[in-house]
């Protein structure tokens, strides 16, 4: 099966799972966050992702060549002409997490300063099942899609679990900020269909910053990468919206970068 087919039979399976899971009572009767003043998280969410842009965009200019190993993530390999990368590499895993740390850092600040609990970001014990729940089960039916269920049962090799942890690293910067502190401000601020899709839009501007920076294709495979991106963005968005949990994004996504570049 081609990449771009496995990748469209993914996102269709995806939707149809969220579908599915999102009328089971955990996630049905979740508690809707919400702020007492919309307008002003609004404000808030939009100075951080902002701030995250510009922060990017300085620091792939003054230093990019430290952050070449997250080239492996704006693109899925082989959609439009775009390289496989090779994930397994303790450079990759440093360089992530510089990276990583960094973006965190506006969200950490905002947080203190503003007095807000890791609820208002879709961290919560009341959300942790729902979370669980939906996750693991978009992160094993990537997994199956992929044909990786008997290469893990067979044993993985060490590569493989280096490639892991750099999947969760780039994740967990990137969902935290958009998807846990923009998206739940932005939709308490515009509605949650808008709010949706204001957040997508700042984070596919964010990584278009990145791949323009760092990625080492142009032309129809850097088109490719932004095309990407938009899917997964809204994607990602989506399932936050459904599930209300800052940990399903988290999972799906660790699993959906992890097996493609396997």
């Amino acid at each position: 099966m081609s990449v771009p087919i496995l990748l469209i039979s993914e996102i269709i399976g995806v939707i149809a799972v969220i579908m599915i899971l999102s009328i089971s009572p955990v996630i049905r009767n979740r508690r809707l966050l919400t702020f007492k003043y919309p307008k002003r998280e609004g404000s808030a969410a939009l100075s951080v992702g902002v701030l995250v842009v510009l922060i990017t965009a300085i620091l792939l200019r003054l230093s990019g060549a430290i952050f070449t190993d997250l080239a492996n993530f704006p693109s899925y390999p082989g959609l439009f002409g775009a390289p496989t990368f090779r994930l397994a590499d303790m450079n990759a895993i440093v360089s992530q997490s510089i990276f990583s740390g960094i973006l965190l850092l506006p969200v950490a600040a905002a947080l203190i300063i503003r007095k807000q609990p890791l609820l208002s970001i879709g961290l919560n014990r009341n959300t942790y099942r729902a979370g669980l729940q939906m996750g693991a089960a978009l992160a094993l039916l990537t997994i199956f899609l992929h044909g990786k269920i008997f290469a893990i049962i067979n044993g993985l090799h060490s590569d493989a679990f280096l490639a892991l942890a750099v999947a969760i690293i780039a994740v967990i910067g990137e969902e935290v900020v958009f998807r846990g502190y923009v998206q739940p401000r932005f939709s308490a601020w515009l509605g949650e269909k808008w709010g949706w899709l204001a957040a997508a839009l700042l984070y596919i501007i964010w990584w278009t910053v990145v791949a323009f920076a760092i990625l080492p294709f142009t032309g129809i495979a850097l088109a490719g990468a932004v095309i990407y991106r938009v899917m997964m963005g809204l994607l990602m968005g989506w399932l936050m919206k459904k599930n209300g949990s800052l940990l399903a994004p988290i999972l799906y996504h660790a699993a959906h970068l992890w097996v493609a570049f396997l």
